[in-house]
Formats: structure tokens, C-alpha cells, sequence
């Protein structure tokens, strides 16, 4: 583990007295976590980046939709969805649907699939996380989470470090856009945005009905920094995938919205 940014961070904040210290050193921390992804998976070929991403991401899929025995309907619907809002190619609809029908193979093995995608994106967190929302979308398509798809999502977070509570928060998020009508988590018709409830807003944004004003704009700043596309499209997110998180943002928006004229009118 490094410890250059934490000193280096310590040492400037101690200028501004010891809490100036602890700043520093905690921005120096985040410094030195992307130092050790960068020496144990290197930096990012943009081009392989891309490429396991696209694969791990249908494979995966596949393999949620038959893990409880059959693939439904609505998750085949939903695989489609995906393929629609992407504007995939033919070829690379025919790739997708390739990889969708290897991932339900029972004899698959999903865990080497998704030790290639942590390193081929370094470990990137935003990368990490955006992945599993279109597996917990997959899981919940059919309206609830059942054991066996719970102990696969469960063990995509473990292989790609992902914490049991970050993963709790963006499921109830997930099914918050279900309800919601986002176009990028439903096969159906939209919504009209005066049905979403305020409850979903603050699901959405990760954060209590109890949240202060600045921590409810805190948690909508770190969820337009973590899902914006030209940032996502530099650390590897397929092209292919870019309008779905423009289209996240765009509901992230419209949730702080949402929370915002509730707050000004109580």
C-alpha cells in the first residue's frame, strides 16, 4: 500500500492547522488508492476496457436470468431494452445475444469473467458499480430478487470489491428508477413524471428523507461525477453504453428536482 499521497496530503492541510491535516491526508488517501490500482492492474487500454466490459456485462446477465431455473419473460424483454437503447449494431446485437445465451450455460464460471473486468478497468469504482446496476436490473425485472440470484450479486461484489452497504444503497436506488419509469431500467411505457414519489427522489440520490439541504446536494453532485458520461467513456464504458448513463443522469436531475421543490414548499 502507498503511502506518498497521505504524507504529501498531511503535510500540506498541517499548514492549515491539524484539522487542515486530517483534509489533507484524507484526500491523499484517495491519491494513493488509485496508485495501488494503477501498479497491481496497470492503466487503462480504453479499447480492451470497453471490450471485457460490453462481454462481462451480457454474460452475466444471462447467467442471472437462468439462475433460478427458467428465463423469464421480462428478462428477456430487458436484455432487449438494453440492446434497443444501446443502438447496437447487427453484428454486435448478434455478439450480445451470443454472450447472453453462453452466460445461462449451467457449466459456466463467472468468476474468472468478472476478475478480468476489474483488472482490464482497474478497479475503478464507478466502472465496478455501473456494472451491477445492469445486474441488479436483471434480478429485478421480474419484480423481486429471489435466494440464488441474491448469492450471485452477492458474490459480483465481493469479486469486484464492492461493499455489502454501497450495494444495499444502489439496489433500493435501482428499484427507485424501476418505479420511477426510467427508460434505461423498463421494457414498458414511461411514466409521467408527476407519479414519482418523493420517497424514490431520495432513493434515487442515496439519502434519508432526514438528509440536511447540503447533504441531499452533496449525494446528487456525487451522482452526476459518478455516472457522467464523457468521464465513464475515458475509463473504458462502451460507447454503445454512453446515452444509458446520460439518461441516469438526466433522472438524477430530475429527482433532486423533485426533492428540492418538496423542501421549498414545506
Amino acid at each position: 500500500m502507498s503511502w506518498t499521497g497521505k504524507i504529501l496530503g498531511g503535510a500540506i492541510g498541517f499548514m492549515a492547522g491539524p484539522i487542515g491535516a486530517l483534509i489533507g491526508a484524507a484526500i491523499g488517501h484517495q491519491f494513493d488508492k488509485t496508485a495501488d490500482r494503477q501498479r497491481l492492474y496497470g492503466s487503462v487500454n480504453r479499447s480492451q476496457a470497453q471490450q471485457s466490459f460490453f462481454e462481462a456485462t451480457f454474460l452475466l446477465m444471462g447467467h442471472l436470468a437462468k439462475a433460478d431455473g427458467r428465463v423469464s419473460e421480462q428478462e428477456i424483454k430487458l436484455a432487449q431494452s438494453i440492446m434497443d437503447r444501446m443502438q447496437l449494431s447487427a453484428p454486435l446485437r448478434q455478439s450480445a445475444m451470443n454472450l447472453f445465451r453462453q452466460g445461462k450455460d449451467p457449466d459456466f464460471n463467472f468468476e474468472p469473467v468478472l476478475d478480468a473486468l476489474y483488472q482490464h478497468c482497474a478497479g475503478d469504482p464507478d466502472m465496478m458499480r455501473l456494472f451491477l446496476e445492469f445486474q441488479l436490473q436483471t434480478a429485478l425485472s421480474d419484480g423481486a430478487v429471489s435466494s440464488v440470484e441474491e448469492a450471485i450479486l452477492q458474490r459480483i461484489c465481493e469479486r469486484l470489491s464492492i461493499p455489502r452497504l454501497q450495494y444495499q444503497a444502489l439496489k433500493m436506488a435501482v428499484e427507485a428508477f424501476l418505479r420511477m419509469g426510467a427508460e434505461q431500467y423498463r421494457y414498458t411505457s414511461r411514466q409521467q413524471p408527476g407519479q414519482v414519489s418523493i420517497n424514490d427522489a431520495y432513493a434515487v440520490l442515496g439519502v434519508s428523507r432526514t438528509a440536511t439541504d447540503k447533504e441531499v446536494e452533496k449525494a446528487y453532485r456525487r451522482g452526476i461525477s459518478q455516472n457522467y458520461p464523457d468521464k465513464l467513456a475515458a475509463k473504458g464504458l462502451p460507447d454503445e453504453m454512453i446515452k444509458i448513463a446520460t439518461e441516469k443522469t438526466r433522472k438524477i436531475r430530475e429527482a433532486y428536482e423533485i426533492i428540492c421543490k418538496s423542501r421549498q414548499s414545506s
